[in-house]
């Protein structure tokens, strides 16, 4: 068990995992967007799957942790965290403000496991919200710019995407749309273009180049 959690192999699951919401996300919105009953439509799907990928990483932190307790415990030699409060040379002034978790005996693993996990998940979380209702208030103001379910679908694939991609995703975002829309005038002569392919689009090059965009522009210190 130690050697999974130590290993590439967790990382691998969680890729394939998400990269399979994403190849159906694909799917969906390409091929079966029309194919849906009342009760059942695009919008309510795609606020299930926002969900379902809200549980998921919360429910993958957890396993970490616990992941992170069982090696620690393992080991003679880091043992010791799993019992220590936060030490003096440890820079961590707002963990230390909170002295009865500071002070504990769970205190350095509590800064651990928050601080390289947990930390990641929360703004993961809280990036696709805040875009989620940034694009519900786009909507309300603008309804040409999204067709059924595709305010759902930016918030999703923020999810997937995670921190600090989420930060390279944005202006894809744009790029993307300003690509599809000269595709569509000149291929298609269709004038107008909502934000649901570019939202794919933007998403699919950030899961190919997003590591190397990151370094690219110097944004590795977002990395949890």
């Amino acid at each position: 068990m130690n050697e999974f959690f130590l290993s590439p192999s967790l990382l691998l699951v969680q890729k394939s995992f998400l990269g399979g919401f994403f190849l159906y996300l694909i799917l969906l919105f390409i091929f079966n967007k029309k194919n849906f009953s009342e009760k059942e439509t695009i919008t309510i799907l795609s606020k299930k799957i926002f969900y379902g990928l809200t549980y998921y990483y919360i429910f993958l932190s957890v396993i970490l942790s616990i992941g992170q307790y069982l090696v620690w415990n393992s080991n003679p030699m880091t043992k010791s965290f799993l019992n220590s409060p936060i030490g003096h040379n440890v820079s961590a002034p707002i963990f230390k403000s909170i002295s009865f978790i500071a002070n504990s005996s769970f205190g350095y693993f509590s800064y651990y496991i928050i601080g390289r996990i947990w930390i990641g998940t929360f703004l993961s979380i809280l990036s696709a919200l805040i875009f989620w209702y940034f694009l519900r208030i786009l909507k309300k103001y603008n309804n040409r710019f999204f067709e059924d379910g595709e305010v759902e679908l930016g918030g999703v694939c923020v999810l997937i995407l995670g921190w600090p991609n989420f930060v390279i995703f944005i202006p894809l975002v744009f790029l993307s749309v300003i690509f599809i829309s000269l595709f569509k005038m000149v291929f298609l002569k269709e004038k107008f273009t909502t934000l649901g392919y570019p939202f794919l689009l933007a998403t699919l090059i950030t899961i190919l180049y997003g590591t190397y965009l990151i370094k690219l522009i110097n944004l590795e210190v977002l990395k949890i």
